[in-house]
């Protein structure tokens, strides 16, 4: 093992740190690390069992830093690790710019994570740390400042005030109508909730007639799809979608009843259960009720981000880790290059079936024009 497949700039701090292994992981100095329950392990480690940039997120939310110290096959004893610092990575070959994301690369036809080298990501779900150095001309190393939010929780790499412009509604007390609208079919209600950090409440009756809630910018399409970073919200699925329900969450243009001829949108779906389902559409690459086998629990909240840094490729996440389908799907929006507005809906056919979202709050990073 060669401690010379990287180097951390002495100006920074390394911060390290000591950490048991289990006597059968071998890791190597230099390996990008992660946290398993109480030992660390080599990104290599990792299962990959749906697509890359779910076991990268994977990898960015467990990442502790980078091996000082080898620990062999059999050996128990604690290791250093280097949790903050400049470090010159091996890397994809490449063009990068100053503040350019990086997370693991990909060993060709393996399907697993290159402990010791990156490549450049587009989102900050999937990263391990920032490039410091621009390199204007392909490069096979690069200087990467790590970060860790297994050891920082709530590190938050994507808003910078002074670049980007920062949405958020917390629905405290009433709503406030030179933003919000909403849309009223039947029965169906929509206000905000009397609860502790305020909510807005979507939810259908079981009056046997077709409703529709939905709570939306009234068409006022303030965000451009090429300038939006992520839209984030924490969301509760109340009551499961019955039969013939469908429950929206993300971000579209134009409101339409049938969410199907929507003409541009990317978002979380349910239909008739609690099954999640992804979907995006650009008026060219149209991606309908795409399965990410995961089942939500009525009345658990969870954070829901969509990522639009690269908008050839859309990326989903829950509670920070990315959801995918099994082909899995490329949820390319690039042809469309116009302007959205966050969009939660809940609807139903003539029967008596129920539905209640409540949405905590919204949150849209945006880089400024």
């Amino acid at each position: 093992m060669n401690a010379n497949n990287i180097q951390r700039h002495l100006r920074e701090t390394a911060r390290p740190r000591q950490f048991a292994v289990d006597s059968a992981v071998v890791i190597a100095i230099g390996d990008l690390c992660y946290m398993e329950v109480d030992d660390v392990r080599p990104a290599s480690s990792l299962t990959y069992t749906n697509g890359l940039a779910q076991v990268r997120s994977e990898l960015a939310g467990k990442f502790i830093g980078v091996a000082a110290q080898e620990s062999a096959n059999a050996q128990t004893k604690n290791i250093r690790v280097d949790a903050r610092g400049i470090f010159l990575l091996p890397c994809t070959s490449g063009t990068f710019e100053v503040g350019d994301f990086v997370g693991a690369a990909e060993i060709s036809g393996a399907a697993s994570l290159d402990p010791r080298t990156v490549d450049k990501v587009y989102s900050p779900f999937e990263a391990i740390g920032r490039v410091v150095k621009r390199e204007s001309s392909a490069v096979t190393v690069v200087e990467v400042e790590i970060f860790s939010r297994y050891l920082n929780p709530g590190l938050d790499m994507v808003y910078n005030p002074a670049t980007d412009v920062r949405f958020f509604e917390d629905f405290l007390g009433a709503v406030q109508t030179a933003r919000w609208g909403t849309v009223d079919v039947g029965a169906a209600t929509e206000a905000p909730v009397s609860t502790h950090g305020g909510a807005f409440r979507l939810a259908l009756t079981s009056a046997s007639e077709a409703q529709d809630a939905v709570l939306y910018m009234s068409d006022v399409l303030n965000f451009d799809i090429d300038l939006i970073k992520r839209i984030r919200f924490k969301a509760t699925v109340v009551v499961a979608p019955g039969t013939g329900v469908v429950l929206v969450m993300g971000m579209g243009s134009a409101h339409n009843l049938d969410k199907d001829t929507m003409a541009e949108f990317a978002w979380f779906r349910l239909q008739a259960d609690l099954n999640l389902l992804i979907e995006s559409d650009d008026g060219t690459n149209n991606n309908d009720d795409k399965d990410t086998l995961v089942n939500l629990v009525a009345g658990e909240a969870h954070i829901f981000e969509i990522d639009f840094s690269d908008t050839s490729a859309i990326t989903f996440y829950v509670d920070g880790a990315a959801v995918i389908d099994a082909a899995p799907t490329t949820f390319d929006m690039s042809n469309y290059a116009g302007l959205l507005q966050p969009y939660f809906s809940l609807d139903k056919p003539s029967d008596t079936s129920l539905g209640t979202l409540d949405v905590d709050w919204v949150e849209i990073i945006c880089k400024r024009a």
